[in-house]
C-alpha cells in the first residue's frame, strides 16, 4: 500500500502506544477507540521504535550497571539506581530522549554512589574481621 498504512498497521501502532503508556492525542468522534487515540507519525521509521536523537544513538539508561552494582555491592542504594535506570529506559521507549538522558545521569550517579559505598562497607567488614582474628590461623 503506497501513500499510507493499512488498518492493521494503524491499529497495532495505536495499541502499542496505549500499552506502552505513551501520551496520545485527542481525536473526537472516534467510536472504535474512544476519545483518546494516537496519531500516526509522518516519518518512515517503524511506528513503535523509540525516538532517537540526532546523534543516532539512544540515551544510555545504565540499567544493566544498576542491576550489577545492586547485586554485587550494596542492595539498598542499588535499588535506587535500578529505579532510575528503569525510569530512563521507560522514557526511551516512550520517545522522550531528554527525560531519558536526565534520568540516565541520575542513575549513573546512584551507580557510582552504590559502588563506592559497597566497596567501603566491604573494606570495613574485612577490617573488622581482621581485628577480631577471623583470618588468623
Amino acid at each position: 500500500m503506497e501513500g499510507g498504512c493499512g488498518f492493521f498497521e494503524k491499529f497495532s501502532w495505536t495499541l502499542g502506544r496505549v500499552l506502552l503508556g505513551r501520551r496520545a492525542a485527542r481525536r473526537p468522534g472516534n467510536p472504535w477507540l474512544g476519545t483518546r487515540v494516537s496519531t500516526m507519525p509522518d516519518t518512515d521509521a517503524h511506528p513503535l521504535a523509540p525516538d532517537v536523537p540526532a546523534s543516532g544513538k539512544p540515551p544510555r539508561t545504565y540499567l544493566a550497571a544498576a542491576v550489577a552494582v545492586s547485586a554485587l555491592c550494596f542492595l539498598p542504594l542499588g535499588l535506587i539506581a535500578v529505579l532510575y535506570g528503569w525510569r530512563s529506559a521507560r522514557a526511551v521507549s516512550m520517545g522522550d530522549p531528554d527525560r531519558a538522558r536526565r534520568l540516565g545521569r541520575v542513575a549513573r550517579r546512584w551507580v557510582v554512589v552504590t559502588l563506592v559505598v559497597g566497596l567501603l562497607v566491604d573494606a570495613a567488614l574485612v577490617a573488622v574481621f581482621a581485628v577480631l582474628g577471623a583470618f588468623s590461623s
